[in-house]
């Protein structure tokens, strides 16, 4: 065996040796400080009951309690309980005040363990017998109510109810007082795409916008905005024209002829029937056959800005909002609207982020005349200093207003606040030296009982866990006894708008939600659900 093989084989020797040889250099065990595992549990099976009221004592189980007597701390959806007796296996807890339904959890130290879910009964409740448990398969951002006790919801679903695309729901559908669909309503499936507000005319009608086309007319001459009859059916009458081929037919043409170059978020019906609509648009389009060429539609365009008046067959109205001179709509905004509210006197209220109106400076708020023009008598100050997501009014004659503000003319307003009929803020209607909510308000309301219902992505208000649902006094304060209600689910991954729209019924003694939830209160409601109080 020659010298070199002798070396191969030492070496081998050796790392074979390293191998065998305990490592006694693997540094210091990374477990050795870690805190031995908390010897309980609380179980997740339903409590007993499974619902109660404020100061009712219920049964939750697990085990290993004892040991941990002094650190326990019971939890109702955030809020601290007493705990009445204990075993180690049993604990009688007391369902605090301003508790709401949700997860109970049971905290010791800095640990969290979860338990059951479990129903705070109180004098606010989801209602079961209303039929929204099916619902909508997509959003319903507007429901409104008919004369005869009906309701049109419009929105982003294709199907109520499981109605079927042969109901014809796609964006808009009716429902009866119990929320079951009004099969009488038909659109045949013609419309196709988001149906985003619905208005009823003066003639009964019912005027829709959003961004869809209306299947079976010449492309285009129907899109964004449609009439229809009290049962969902296009309102249309005869037109003539000369086809490409230069043949004269006679076509069935939409009676209402307006379109926009971009989507019209919100419509308003004025007292004298004319239509105010507001969107992302830069320019109005005046559809229509045209009867003596080959052309077959004719577009008349006006350059505007955001906010138009129609007449009642959707002709354009020149004297609101329009410089004559310039042949144009007047400049307006140098930002979005977000919301608009139309008052008793035709007069306009818009809301959202902007710092202008025209050269006028109006932060987030203004009110426009029953004319078009700016009221100056709308006195906000230097008004609220972030977006204005919502204007909605009260009873009294004055507005709520929500969004993302911190203050309203200098005094703070922690996204929530009332201003008066002329603009100016409402110093009776303050949080106080509460935090009010920790997030962004969206959608706001004043309920039948006088109470308000504000929405957003909040977890708490005033400490309080809220999860983006918050019934306040009139004074601004939180209710202490209807807020026993959980929050909205979703089944999106993520947080989405919850409410979009809301109207009182039953003589003030309930309202009917919409919006993007799927669940309220731990309870299945597809887009909209009715609470009673």
């Amino acid at each position: 065996m020659n010298k070199n093989m002798l070396a191969v084989l030492l070496v081998l020797f050796l790392l074979g040796a390293g191998a065998c040889k305990k490592d006694t250099s693997v540094g210091k065990d990374p477990y050795g400080d870690a805190k031995e595992q908390l010897k309980i549990k609380l179980n997740t099976t339903a409590a007993s009951p499974g619902a109660g009221s404020y100061g009712d004592v219920i049964s939750l189980t697990g085990n290993g309690f004892l040991k941990y007597k002094d650190s326990i701390v019971i939890k109702f959806n955030g809020q601290p309980a007493i705990i009445k007796t204990m075993s180690d296996t049993t604990l009688q807890v007391q369902v605090p005040e301003l508790a709401s339904s949700g997860m109970v959890t049971m905290n010791v130290g800095n640990q969290v363990f979860p338990g059951p879910l479990f129903t705070v009964n109180g004098l606010m409740q989801v209602d079961n017998t209303f039929a929204s448990f099916v619902g909508a398969n997509n959003g319903i951002y507007r429901i409104l109510p008919l004369p005869d006790g009906r309701y049109i919801i419009a929105g982003a679903f294709t199907d109520y109810n499981n109605g079927g695309a042969r109901a014809g729901n796609s964006g808009i559908a009716a429902i009866l007082a119990d929320g079951n669909l009004d099969k009488s309503f038909k659109t045949e499936g013609r419309i196709k795409g988001i149906v985003n507000d619905v208005q009823l005319m003066k003639s009964g009608q019912l005027l829709i916008c959003g961004t869809f086309n209306v299947n079976g007319y010449t492309a285009g001459i129907v899109s964004g905005l449609a009439l229809l009859t009290s049962k969902g059916a296009l309102v249309s009458g005869s037109g003539s024209h000369i086809n490409k081929n230069g043949d004269p037919v006679i076509d069935t043409v939409p009676l209402f002829k307006a379109a926009f170059d971009g989507a019209v978020y919100q419509l308003r019906v004025q007292s004298n029937g004319d239509v105010i609509a507001i969107g992302g648009f830069n320019y109005y389009l005046g559809k229509h056959y045209y009867p003596a060429g080959k052309d077959t539609v004719i577009t008349d365009s006006v350059r505007v800005s955001g906010v138009v008046r129609l007449h009642a067959d959707g002709s354009f109205d020149s004297t609101y909002n329009y410089d004559l001179a310039a042949h144009r709509g007047k400049e307006m905004m140098n930002g979005y609207i977000s919301n608009t509210y139309l008052q008793a006197d035709d007069k306009l209220i818009v809301s959202g982020s902007f710092t202008k109106n025209g050269a006028t400076t109006v932060n987030n708020l203004f009110r426009i005349n029953a004319d078009g023009t700016l009221d100056p008598s709308f006195q906000i100050g230097s008004g609220p200093d972030d977006v204005v997501n919502y204007v909605s009014p009260l009873r009294n004659g004055k507005f709520l207003i929500t969004g993302r503000f911190l203050k309203y003319n200098g005094a703070s307003r922690n996204r929530v606040a009332v201003i008066n009929a002329d603009g100016s803020l409402d110093t009776g209607f303050d949080t106080g030296t509460e935090t009010g909510p920790d997030g962004y308000v969206y959608k706001s309301m004043e309920l039948g009982n006088g109470r308000i219902l504000v929405t957003g992505d909040f977890q708490h208000y005033n400490g309080i866990n809220r999860y983006g649902c918050a019934i306040l006094e009139p004074t601004g304060k939180l209710s202490t006894v209807y807020n026993n209600i959980g929050g909205f689910g979703f089944t999106q991954p993520f947080f989405t708008v919850p409410l979009m729209d809301g109207v009182n019924a039953d003589d003030g003694h309930s309202t009917i939600l919409t919006g993007s939830f799927n669940k309220l209160d731990l309870k299945q409601n597809n887009r909209l659900a009715r609470i009673n109080y």
